[in-house]
């Protein structure tokens, strides 16, 4: 949206603009942007921030305490107009357009009354070797043949993302805190995966079974949740809720958000956790079909693990943002395949007697 949809809105006020920074100057080796970066035309300007940085979302949550800003609310991308909050993807250019065009007619609007953003916009810094368009056209001047209007970010190739062009770490600097919990939470998964596998091997005794089944029936109904509100955003194209931690929108918007380019991943999960719950409620019924419930319930965890670790590892390195959501049913399912092992490995074993 950022780099889709603003641009040419903010194209069409003005007709001539530069590229200013505030912060640490662009790195040309990395291609990492400043934490906040303005767009300054002659007539609209823009204040992109990157709220996952420290400056950033020290900007961002002034902004938060400014507007009393609902913690339902505290997403990303949000934009300040004045007095005006634009929350999401749709509202912003859905309504920009038309609070630039009133504010105009008023004769124009100042920066929004944050706390230290002021200091912030005096201390910007245009990029180097920047290439403006002409404010006037000569009006003697041969028309030339008709073609579509480069967009600021095509004039402005440090402020362009082609995300596949992009090496491993400059795809994890773009949501830095997002794609190292990712990190963290992929190792782990592998680590359990692995003890996982050892653990079957010793036929380790079983913990407090009617402890464990809560715990799994808990954390699949979290799950169901979960799954129902990632298949809700990507089959209605709502912007997702996703917080100041991660771009979750980024990842519901890439082509790995349905799988085989058809079925939506989060549908996907949504059907994996109601198989898992049919099989606890079957599982927890004295029956000869209990045993091969208990068996099917971890081989679905073990193979929703499995998916996780994929999906999970295509955030931080392929796409370049994480989805919390996305993380956190990662997470729940490998804490079920741990909870049901112990109980499958007994129940493999009363199969097989």
């Amino acid at each position: 949206m950022i780099v889709e949809e603003i641009p040419p809105i903010a194209q069409n006020y003005n007709t001539s603009y530069i590229w200013s920074y505030f912060g640490a100057p662009p790195d040309e080796e990395t291609g990492q942007l400043p934490p906040i970066v303005a767009f300054e035309g002659d007539v609209l300007q823009i204040l992109y921030v990157d709220t996952a940085t420290q400056v950033g979302n020290e900007l961002y949550m002034a902004n938060v305490d400014r507007f009393q800003i609902l913690p339902e609310n505290q997403v990303v991308p949000i934009m300040v107009v004045g007095e005006q909050l634009l929350i999401g993807g749709v509202e912003i250019p859905d309504q920009l357009p038309g609070l630039v065009d009133a504010w105009l007619v008023k004769g124009g609007l100042s920066w929004p009354d944050i706390p230290g953003l002021e200091e912030i916009v005096t201390a910007l810094v245009p990029f180097p070797d920047q290439v403006q368009e002409s404010p006037t056209p000569d009006p003697d001047a041969t028309p030339a043949p008709e073609q579509d209007s480069p967009t600021p970010t095509e004039q402005n190739p440090s402020f362009e993302l082609d995300v596949s062009k992009l090496t491993l770490l400059e795809r994890i600097q773009l949501d830095p805190i997002g794609n190292t919990l990712s990190i963290v939470a992929l190792i782990g998964m592998l680590f359990s995966l692995i003890a996982a596998g050892m653990r079957w091997r010793l036929a380790g005794s079983q913990g407090d079974e009617y402890s464990l089944s809560v715990g799994i029936l808990v954390l699949l109904l979290l799950g169901i949740v979960i799954a129902g509100y990632l298949s809700f955003v990507e089959t209605s194209g709502t912007e997702a809720v996703c917080g100041p931690v991660g771009d979750c929108n980024t990842v519901q918007s890439s082509e790995y958000a349905r799988l085989f380019g058809i079925l939506p991943v989060g549908i996907l999960g949504l059907m994996g956790y109601a198989g898992m719950l049919v099989t606890w409620f079957l599982s927890r019924r004295p029956s000869p079909m209990s045993d091969y419930a208990v068996m099917a319930l971890f081989g679905m965890a073990l193979f929703g693990t499995g998916f996780s670790i994929y999906l999970t590892f295509l955030e931080p390195f392929v796409i370049g943002a994480t989805c919390m959501w996305c993380l956190s049913s990662a997470i729940i399912l490998t804490v079920i395949l741990l909870l049901s092992l112990d109980r499958a490995r007994a129940a493999y074993e009363n199969i097989l007697a």
